[in-house]
């Protein structure tokens, strides 16, 4: 179905509706006659706007979670090919189109129009005076300021309360635009699984705002639906071959999400991953290049410049290759562990790795690899690395029309050192904060060991849940005022 917009609407009650919601579906004028055909009605009159409305009358009260679950549903189609199904139509929006259309034309609007026009305005006339956003939340409740269309309003917003969309980002007319409702906001309670409404709006808001531009530009994120879309189970379709290898099937599921970027010009493909409810990361470094190559370090100007780079903790992250002293290996870092490995890396035992390390003493090194952030490590992110090699090979073939292999010997699999959770439930908020410190101390060097262990302090992520709800809430309120 070619939907334009969709909407919710949730009498509240009273013998004179039939109906325990009306699910309202706003379809493109191309596609109208499609659905007369399908349902053998004869419209009254065939200009009419009602033709693109379909009103979905529900006996059986929708329960948060099926409410959660269409808003993900559509939104999951915003995201691919349908972006304005990311913006739910408000009870401004239905009532201003019912305004335009007569009883005879829409049965709705007979049947329902004045109930509907009651309840928009009496909940448009409970209002109170606004407030600035609260920064914190007491338990079970999220105080927000919440400013519809018409004027400002204070709201709370109750665990298990009507779904509310709080913001859609980045805001219209981008297209793309991820829905954040009060739901999400539970998830940012300590103790609580980040879902991926909020794993994708930080990363979006990290890539949007917070990357400096020159290098956005250099990167591209996934969201995390990616990984999920490209390793579900088939389903029978028109579309798909059984004699299609599983590589190509999995890459023609998601062929589209890179139909207006070519990630082989990108240095930094970001690839967030759930498995068993644990997230970890995956940063696609220089796919473009097909081995490593290796450049001089900038020297220091000055010795101030000198002890400046030895002193700061705000720069770069060099990794330095394993044969270093743990001195040099370590600068300005303070750690002496190993590291975590390597897979199809070798190691220094061989002569001939030796000396190959031994020419690129001291250089900086470039190389195409996969990085794994893993804050806890209860698995093999072998099967994940294996598919995203395999989804690289097929989206080359398409992209650049030439065979290339991306094998472990062409492209390492690294595994950083890098901080982990002392429990069981930050694992979304490590990922969030990796992809982050990404920017803020970009590795220059991509060799192993890696040692990130001090790439930020443990209380940045303890903060981190209040400081994505302000963030929420304080775009929540900007958005509110423009509308």
């Amino acid at each position: 179905m070619k939907l334009q917009k969709y909407g919710l609407w949730l009498p509240s009650g009273g013998d004179s509706v039939r109906c325990s919601a009306v699910i309202i579906l706003w379809i493109t004028t191309d596609y109208v006659p499609h659905i007369v055909k399908q349902m053998g009605a004869v419209p009254r009159h065939q200009a009419s706007k009602s033709n693109e409305l379909i009103f979905l009358e529900l006996v059986v009260p929708l329960t948060d979670s099926e409410q959660s679950l269409l808003c993900k549903i559509m939104q999951e189609a915003s995201e691919n090919g349908l972006p304005t199904l990311a913006d739910i139509l408000t009870s401004n929006e239905m009532y201003s189109m019912l305004e335009d259309l007569s009883n005879e034309d829409c049965s709705f609007r007979a049947n329902c129009g004045i109930v509907f026009k009651n309840q928009q305005q009496q909940e448009s006339s409970n209002t109170f005076p606004s407030a600035d956003p609260p920064e914190r939340y007491t338990e079970g409740r999220h105080s927000v300021s919440m400013v519809p269309r018409q004027d400002d309003t204070l709201k709370e917003v109750d665990k298990g309360g009507t779904l509310m969309r709080l913001l859609v980002y980045p805001p219209p007319p981008t297209k793309g635009g991820l829905a954040v409702t009060n739901e999400d906001l539970e998830c940012l309670e300590h103790g609580e699984f980040l879902n991926d409404v909020i794993i994708d709006f930080y990363l979006k808001y990290l890539l949007l705002e917070k990357y400096p531009k020159h290098f956005a530009e250099k990167c591209h994120v996934f969201s995390s639906f990616f990984f999920r879309c490209l390793t579900r189970k088939d389903n029978v379709t028109k579309d798909a071959n059984p004699e299609m290898p599983a590589a190509q099937r999995r890459h023609h599921r998601v062929k589209t999400w890179t139909r207006h970027v070519d990630i082989f010009e990108k240095d930094f493909i970001f690839v967030p991953v759930n498995e068993n409810s644990h997230w970890y990361l995956i940063v696609i470094c220089f796919p473009w290049l097909e081995k490593a190559v290796y450049e001089d370090q900038k020297e220091p100007s000055t010795v101030q410049d000198l002890e400046k780079k030895i002193g700061s903790n705000s720069g770069s992250v060099i990794v330095f290759n394993d044969h270093l002293s743990k001195k040099e290996e370590t600068l300005g870092e303070g750690s002496n562990s190993e590291s975590e490995g390597s897979t199809g890396s070798g190691t220094s035992c061989n002569p001939k790795h030796s000396k190959h390390k031994d020419k690129h003493h001291g250089k900086l090194c470039k190389r195409p690899c996969l990085l794994i952030f893993d804050s806890l490590k209860i698995g093999s992110a072998h099967t994940t690395v294996q598919v995203l090699r395999e989804y690289l090979k097929a989206e080359w073939d398409v992209k650049r029309k030439t065979p290339r292999e991306f094998s472990r010997s062409s492209m390492r699999d690294l595994y950083p050192k890098v901080p982990k959770q002392n429990n069981s439930t930050d694992c979304g908020l490590y990922v969030l904060q990796y992809v982050e410190s990404f920017a803020q101390k970009p590795i220059e060097s991509f060799d192993s060991p890696m040692h990130l262990e001090n790439w930020f302090p443990t209380s940045v992520v303890k903060n981190k849940r209040d400081k994505i709800r302000d963030l929420i809430l304080r775009l929540h309120i900007q958005q509110s005022k423009k509308s």
